[in-house]
């Protein structure tokens, strides 16, 4: 394996479906835990929903080999405060890394 500038920590989340007491199906993300990361690219711009503005974000995070990290996922940067969730994934064995391709995820959590 051929190291990588891997400089921060992120943390990964994966999508799990609760039933409640009443029987309401509903889903939440269940931390899987924390890898050592290193951001690639950010890019920001600004986009109109629903005649609202707001801040959208998009990056590439490059990761350690995991197995388990699928599409839908979600990553937290806790430098940035910036929650996204995980829109593509770019194997690359020959280095033992994943190349994540991200988007913010439009939440009060990320409206910090």
């Amino acid at each position: 394996m051929i190291a990588s500038r891997l400089d921060s920590r992120v943390t990964l989340s994966r999508p799990t479906v609760r039933v409640t007491e009443s029987g309401m199906r509903s889903l939440i993300f269940e931390p899987v835990g924390d890898t050592h990361a290193e951001r690639v690219r950010m890019e920001g711009r600004s986009a109109t929903e629903a005649g609202e503005a707001f801040a959208d974000y998009s990056a590439e995070w490059r990761v350690r080999w995991r197995r388990d990290v699928k599409a839908g996922w979600r990553l937290h940067d806790p430098e940035s405060g910036i929650l996204y969730v995980i829109d593509n994934i770019i194997p690359n064995r020959r280095k033992g890394l994943l190349l994540l391709k991200c988007s913010r995820v439009n939440s009060p959590e990320n409206d910090g």
